[in-house]
């Protein structure tokens, strides 16, 4: 937030006080962005990835915050897993859920949101995006019939 003050200046010599002066200023102090928007989440089987694609906030006239990261959090049904990710990315690849390698696994459902991070803190999560890695076996599609005319 900004911090506003007012400032009284004023001269003095040997004739006297000059006439008083205000100011008023104001510091551009850090803050919060908005939260982004999830734009699309997939799961690709063949990579064993979730793919995220998110939304940078849009600044508004009482909030222009200068992005230092993302904070892309991925819960499964143990435990939040959160990945940073450079303020220049609106995209991740999400392959491990932890540094000690833990694999993004078929047939769970995760929830994702994504958070935006400034010298003065995070943003509240983006609306949360369910993404099913559920695979079906033995799954035969067939087409229907053309009849001729």
């Amino acid at each position: 937030l900004d911090t506003i003050f007012n400032v009284t200046v004023f001269a003095s010599d040997m004739a006297g006080d000059g006439t008083p002066r205000n100011e008023v200023g104001r510091t551009d102090a850090p803050q919060i962005p908005n939260a982004p928007t999830i734009v699309m989440a997939f799961y690709d089987v063949s990579a064993n990835v979730i793919t995220v694609m998110w939304q940078a906030p849009s600044p508004t006239a009482s909030c222009t915050a200068n992005i230092i990261n993302y904070i892309i959090t991925v819960m499964d049904q143990n435990s939040p897993a959160n990945i940073t990710v450079s303020p220049d990315m609106t995209s991740v690849d999400i392959s491990e859920l932890a540094s000690d390698g833990t694999s993004i696994v078929t047939n769970e459902q995760y929830t994702i949101t994504v958070s935006a991070s400034s010298e003065a803190g995070s943003s509240g999560p983006s609306g949360p995006v369910i993404v099913n890695t559920f695979i079906l076996q033995n799954c035969v599609v067939t087409s229907p019939s053309v009849g001729t005319v």
